[in-house]
């Protein structure tokens, strides 16, 4: 279920990984195109997934954020998947699609 809710009403427990990395690429995007993804939270907002995107949210000071509710109960698994079930581009897709970014240059 999706909902708009208080950046400061969702809880950080721990978190798996330690270096959220730059952010500068997804604060910019965030910023041209807006929030792709709803960050994921339990019923008791508990942060399953997107600390990156939080994180940008609080630093263009935004009080609110888009959260998608998940009836889960193991929060690991939940951040297991998030972050390692999924498949990135090949290096023949990451090239194609570039290319067709390039296109659509303003």
């Amino acid at each position: 279920m999706n909902q708009i809710i208080k950046i400061q009403d969702i809880k950080i427990g721990k978190r798996f990984r330690k270096d959220i990395g730059d952010l500068t690429e997804l604060k910019n995007s965030i910023n041209e195109i807006g929030l792709l993804h709803s960050i994921v939270i339990d019923k008791n907002n508990n942060l399953i997934a997107g600390l990156r995107r939080l994180k940008v949210f609080e630093e263009l000071g935004k009080e609110k954020i888009p959260v998608n509710v998940v009836d889960i109960e193991n929060i690991v698994r939940g951040e297991y998947d998030e972050n390692v079930v999924r498949k990135n581009f090949t290096l023949s897709e990451c090239v194609a699609i570039w290319e067709a970014i390039e296109s659509y240059q303003f």
